[in-house]
């Protein structure tokens, strides 16, 4: 059991163990080798993270001219990350050092199926088509694009799953999870953003031209 679990679910094992040795007066223990690893690397991933949104929507404002419509796109990491929790949550995995990492790759995978639909729908826009009939086109010609790629994606992670070192399992349970919890959100609640964010900009327009 401890040889193949991470040290999440070990630590509080030995915690216990520790607890009913009494010893003498100015002896103690603490933790080393992974345990010092995943504190010090649980700190540094976090402004990784970070790092990645950051540059994942300065890439989307130069793709599609707009500040406003990747908030939408990168929502869908937000939305993401239920089906990460879930999936880790239900497979009993730990939120290690191996599935904080795999998370910062996810941000670069779950937002490719909005940016297709999105791309798609802003061009249907462009065509004289209204938000409505635009979102429809976009969801329904990227449907089977956006559903192949994100299944290929999860048959290529699935294996990892069922490996027998939680770590290695828990990477694929964040890719599978997350692409799952993506295709989803991606024609439920990201048009649903999208239309807000499209009729807000539209008010605003018409304020300052009525101004």
């Amino acid at each position: 059991y401890l040889s193949k679990s991470t040290p999440g679910k070990v630590r509080p094992v030995l915690d216990k163990k520790f607890k009913e040795i009494n010893m003498p007066e100015g002896y103690y223990y603490r933790y080393a080798g992974n345990y010092e690893f995943e504190d010090e690397t649980n700190r540094e991933l976090g402004g990784a993270f970070l790092l990645a949104v950051i540059l994942t929507y300065m890439l989307l404002v130069a793709i599609l001219n707009s500040f406003t419509y990747p908030f939408v796109i990168i929502s869908s990491v937000a939305t993401s990350f239920l089906g990460v929790f879930l999936f880790l949550f239900f497979f009993d995995f730990t939120f290690n050092v191996g599935s904080q990492m795999t998370i910062i790759m996810l941000v670069g995978l779950v937002v490719n199926s909005a940016i297709l639909m999105l791309d798609y729908a802003l061009t249907m826009l462009k065509e004289g088509k209204d938000i409505q009939e635009a979102l429809w086109l976009g969801a329904s010609v990227k449907f089977r694009a956006i559903v192949m790629t994100s299944l290929a994606i999860i048959c290529g992670a699935l294996p990892q799953v069922f490996d027998i070192w939680e770590v290695k399992a828990s990477m694929g349970g964040v890719i599978v999870g997350g692409m799952l919890a993506s295709i989803f959100f991606t024609f439920t609640l990201i048009p649903v953003l999208f239309w807000y964010v499209y009729r807000f900009q539209r008010f605003i327009k018409h304020i300052l031209r009525f101004d």
